[in-house]
């Protein structure tokens, strides 16, 4: 959708010729956390949640950062997300920076549900949303 939307562009003569900058589709700078508690994970429900959560809320992601889980290296998933243009990266030796991501977004999940409990912990698939919405609407900074 992304290469779509800028060959249209491109291609709009008025577009290039009354306008001074490169017409492109908005790209996140920040990534996102999207998350949401399972008893059982499997891939239908991997695609599921990629279907719900992120493709019918946002432009299709260059790519996802998951665990090198069977339910998100498995065929179908990967398929799926071929399909869309989508990159799985998982975290493994191989894209240590990717694993470093993964664990600080985890890292932040957890301490805002241990927060947000306190000693109701059983509680947390309930609190989740909340946690990530939170995350989400704040305004981050880069640091290094």
């Amino acid at each position: 959708m992304r290469k779509d939307a800028m060959i249209y562009a491109q291609k709009c003569d008025a577009s290039q010729r009354h306008s001074n900058i490169l017409h492109q589709p908005l790209e996140r700078i920040h990534p996102t956390i999207e998350a949401e508690a399972f008893a059982q994970v499997r891939e239908q429900k991997v695609i599921s949640f990629i279907k719900q959560n992120i493709l019918t809320r946002s432009e299709s992601p260059a790519e996802i950062i998951c665990d090198n889980g069977s339910q998100f290296i498995g065929k179908r998933t990967t398929d799926f997300c071929a399909a869309w243009g989508i990159k799985m990266i998982t975290c493994i030796p191989v894209h240590p920076q990717a694993n470093g991501q993964a664990e600080s977004s985890n890292k932040i999940i957890v301490n805002n549900l241990k927060n947000n409990l306190g000693t109701k912990k059983g509680k947390w698939a309930k609190e989740l949303s909340f946690v990530l919405w939170a995350d989400q609407t704040t305004s981050k900074n880069a640091t290094g």
